[in-house]
């Protein structure tokens, strides 16, 4: 007999560990546990950049570019480096260079 619980999507779940003879579940399945895990930008289907999409900087690790969201209307997901990322958070998203 299958005791294991549901998870909310329906599938079943995966055991945790198990103490004194006992077995604990997980209380999701692995796909959500792993989309919980997912950035809204990410679960929207943007993909980070490497090149900042503020100054052009072209980063040689990942760590160096952030993904934001621009304020307005229609906001949209932008990869920009650290340093434009604490000037966006100071003035705004303003750039004359890109057209953006």
């Amino acid at each position: 007999m299958n005791d294991r619980p549901k998870c909310k999507c329906g599938k079943t779940t995966a055991i945790n560990y198990r103490k004194n003879g006992k077995i604990y579940y997980r209380k999701s399945c692995h796909k959500c546990i792993a989309n919980k895990k997912k950035t809204d930008w990410q679960k929207q289907g943007y993909i980070k950049k490497i090149i900042c999409e503020k100054c052009g900087l072209n980063s040689k690790y990942a760590e160096q570019i952030k993904v934001i969201r621009t304020k307005g209307i229609n906001p949209v997901f932008k990869s920009v480096c650290l340093n434009c990322d604490v000037l966006i958070s100071k003035d705004g998203w303003v750039d004359n260079s890109l057209g953006f």
